[in-house]
């Protein structure tokens, strides 16, 4: 015994459990095949958001499942979503990145969180490294994100 801990075998808590963003059933219902929940999801982020550019779209689904709701929030235009910094990253999805992952740098956002580095030139990513040095926050700053 470890710390009072019994050998009584405890149920598997992740048995049924999802990962952030994971349950779709609120976008799709209930889930049926994963190739097909995931078309059906796509198809519906893309009807609640037609504004939205169908690879945008997609990376977001891809990115950050049922979140996609909490990251868009109330925006009903791409204006909404604030100045584009890089090809499909708007600004946005970086305030949502810094309030909920915790990204800092743009090696957070670009390798880390999104793999956009991989798509984006080096000028690309500089644009992405420069708005995060000028929207920079520390410790004792709250970041406001509108959450539907």
């Amino acid at each position: 015994r470890v710390l009072g801990q019994s050998n009584a075998q405890r149920p598997a808590w992740t048995d049924g459990a999802f990962l952030a963003g994971g349950d779709l059933s609120a976008w799709i219902g209930a889930p049926k095949r994963p190739d097909d929940d995931f078309a059906r999801f796509v198809a519906a982020v893309q009807a609640k958001y037609p504004w939205l550019d169908a690879q945008v779209a997609l990376r977001l689904a891809r990115g950050y499942g049922a979140r996609v709701a909490e990251l868009v929030g109330e925006a009903q235009s791409l204006a909404d979503m604030g100045a584009e910094v890089a090809p499909g990253l708007y600004e946005r999805e970086l305030r949502f990145l810094q309030a909920r992952e915790w990204a800092v740098s743009s090696d957070d956002v670009l390798w880390r969180r999104t793999k956009l580095g991989l798509h984006y030139t080096p000028a690309e990513r500089e644009q992405v490294a420069i708005w995060l040095q000028a929207n920079a926050k520390n410790n004792n700053d709250t970041v406001e994100v509108e959450v539907s």
